[in-house]
């Protein structure tokens, strides 16, 4: 997986085919990727939510996808100032908190991440 496919799984179209879908995160590997390099791509890019988006994915696969936590540490830090929702077109007013990440997630999410309840 690189990095324009990782940015494609969380854009909010993306996010809807994968949650109606039987594909799993949990079975994506990701061999030989360069976290410092993601970290690069997301400063050029310079979007705020991003960081989120991927420190929230990255922090649910830490231990899988042997990701170091100086990485979503640093994500944690450019998180955006105010809080947003993902998707992007989830009903406002639902969902779940996520303060380390400033986003609020579907409360569905939360059955597939208990572990973010």
């Amino acid at each position: 997986m690189d990095f324009a496919d990782a940015t494609e799984l969380m854009s909010s179209s993306s996010a809807r085919y994968v949650s109606d879908s039987k594909f799993s995160l949990k079975e994506l590997s990701l061999p030989g990727i360069s976290f410092n390099k993601l970290m690069e791509y997301l400063d050029i890019l310079n979007i705020a939510s991003l960081y989120s988006k991927m420190g929230l994915l990255l922090s649910i696969y830490s231990e899988q996808w042997k990701v170091p936590q100086e990485i979503i540490s640093e994500m944690a830090t450019k998180v955006p100032r105010q809080k947003f929702y993902f998707p992007k077109k989830g009903s406002k007013g639902s969902g779940k908190y996520i303060k380390k990440w400033n986003m609020i997630i579907p409360k569905s999410y939360l059955m597939r991440f208990p572990h973010l309840a």
